[in-house]
């Protein structure tokens, strides 16, 4: 309380980038429900970050998209597995 009496410059900035920081953490959730919803599978934070440059014209870092893909968004990955060409025939399938 002192610390905001004393400084209320400070307080304000604080107030401020957090407003930031919750405008960048909307704009990359619904970027990321917008790809989802479509059908386009998420491959690189890469391709969120530029989502959210394009749509809200906000410029976020891949680790706070990965951050917020994880915790806000309770999302995680799996790698893809090549598979053998053999292994989607008529006699695989009814091996399997």
């Amino acid at each position: 309380m002192l610390e905001a009496e004393r400084e209320p410059e400070k307080l304000s900035k604080k107030r401020h980038l957090e407003r930031v920081k919750d405008e960048k953490r909307d704009a990359i959730s619904d970027v990321v429900t917008s790809l989802l919803t479509c059908n386009i599978p998420i491959f690189r934070a890469q391709q969120v970050k530029q989502g959210v440059l394009e749509t809200a014209d906000l410029e976020v870092s891949e680790s706070f998209v990965r951050h917020v893909m994880r915790r806000d968004l309770q999302m995680g990955y799996r790698l893809a597995k090549q598979v053998p060409i053999q292994s989607n025939e008529e006699r695989c399938l009814v091996l399997r």
